[in-house]
């Protein structure tokens, strides 16, 4: 009988040991939903709102262009092609407009991709940060396209990862 308690003393002494042990040693390995947390990140909110703003400016250029140049070519059909002054002006604009309209396309394509790069620098740096604050071994993306087939919704940190990288955006931590 003896024997038998020690055992089960034993055998509860282990199982409770396993039990912290995997509690305080067990991988702490939790996802993020890249998509939701890239919308939701206040840094690309205002980059996005520059960006539309600097694209309005200049998509309202291009249709003020396009517009003399829809004028210019009345006023050449008007004259039956025959106001040579105005012909000539009409290819200088249109090289014009065609040149303005790709620089801009370039530019935009360009600042999108700067914006692009400097967003997801910072949410790199802020993820690494959250990481080694909240001390897990992983932090494993979750965009749909195979990254995490499976992980039970506790492990998921996209909503803790948004305020904690919108806080350190602002300057509170």
């Amino acid at each position: 009988m003896r024997s038998l308690n020690y055992l089960s003393f034993i055998l509860v002494i282990c199982l409770t040991g396993f039990v912290f042990w995997d509690k305080a040693y067990a991988p702490k390995n939790k996802y993020i939903e890249i998509k939701k947390l890239y919308d939701a990140f206040d840094m690309k909110k205002e980059y996005e709102a520059k960006y539309k703003k600097v694209e309005s400016i200049r998509q309202k250029i291009i249709d003020s262009m396009e517009v003399q140049l829809k004028v210019l070519g009345k006023k050449i059909d008007m004259s039956r092609g025959k106001d040579n002054n105005a012909i000539a002006q009409f290819q200088v604009d249109k090289e014009t407009f065609i040149r303005r309209k790709n620089e801009f396309s370039e530019d935009n394509a360009a600042t999108i991709k700067d914006y692009d790069e400097k967003i997801l620098k910072q949410l790199t740096q802020y993820i690494e940060d959250y990481g080694k604050a909240n001390k897990l071994n992983y932090i494993f993306g979750y965009g749909g396209s195979g990254e995490v087939l499976y992980s039970k919704e506790e492990n998921n940190i996209t909503e803790e990862m948004i305020k904690f990288a919108n806080s350190k955006y602002k300057g509170v931590n």
